[in-house]
């Protein structure tokens, strides 16, 4: 019960950030690249399946090819899942939505409903609210899915380009537009190319999920998306210097 056990094997050129461990279908599973594929895999050993040769093994399903660096998370609920797939040498971008808490589940056969997340700015990073309902996306402003196409290996998004926060409703398929600022440099450069794995811990989410928070050069920002319970007051929230402001879980 308490020896190492290997959950997959991964190819160094595959670029991927972090596995997401997450409870779809009831136990313990995990997301993960491997072979080329976003996987999803048992850990707990009542979920098993069977080999070729017919000996039991812990389930795992492939869900979908992807290529590039690719960085995914998983709702709070286990509903559904996002993953962003970039590659500039080859100009692939795309922002899919893997829908259905049996998709997620290693031993459910269903791939689940997967499409496109209907925007075209170009998102850099996202969170999930914490009541699974809404993302948010951190999205470069100014800049389209189209220019990675277009511009391949010379497209970039430099470090104090401006920015803006969009969120996309599941249940109601409506995206928001909100204010566009300029992140702290230190914020684009060490979090948002690691977002995947921040967003484990930190999450610019209000409890209530109906509001969000940010830093700009100002200080600390406060997004309300409807009647929050949550309310900052901005004059005793100026903070200078910091880099990011988190939630205290609930």
């Amino acid at each position: 019960d308490f020896l190492w056990n290997k959950i997959s094997d991964s190819d160094p050129q595959q670029r991927w950030s972090t596995p997401i461990c997450h409870s779809a279908g009831g136990g313990d599973n995990v997301l993960v690249v491997e072979d080329g594929f976003l996987t999803t895999k048992a850990l707990s050993r009542w979920k098993r399946s069977l080999d070729a040769d017919g000996a039991p093994k812990l389930a795992s399903k492939r869900l979908r090819a992807v290529k590039g660096q690719v960085q995914f998370l998983v709702a709070p609920d286990g509903s559904k899942a996002v993953v962003l797939e970039e590659d500039v040498n080859t100009g692939h971008y795309s922002l899919t939505v893997i829908d259905g808490e049996d998709a997620l589940d290693p031993v459910n056969p269903s791939l689940g409903t997967q499409y496109e997340l209907p925007q075209d700015k170009l998102t850099i990073a996202f969170w999930f609210s914490p009541d699974s309902t809404k993302l948010l996306c951190l999205t470069a402003q100014g800049k389209s899915k189209e220019d990675v196409t277009n511009q391949k290996s010379a497209f970039k998004v430099g470090l104090n380009s401006e920015m803006q926060w969009t969120v996309f409703n599941f249940p109601l398929q409506e995206l928001g537009e909100y204010d566009s600022f300029k992140p702290t440099p230190y914020f684009m450069k060490t979090y948002v190319p690691f977002f995947s794995q921040y967003a484990q811990v930190y999450n610019p989410w209000a409890p209530d999920s109906r509001s969000f928070i940010y830093m700009t050069a100002a200080g600390l920002s406060h997004t309300p998306l409807v009647g929050s319970k949550y309310c900052l007051g901005m004059d005793r929230w100026q903070n200078q210097g910091a880099t990011f402001g988190t939630w205290t879980r609930q």
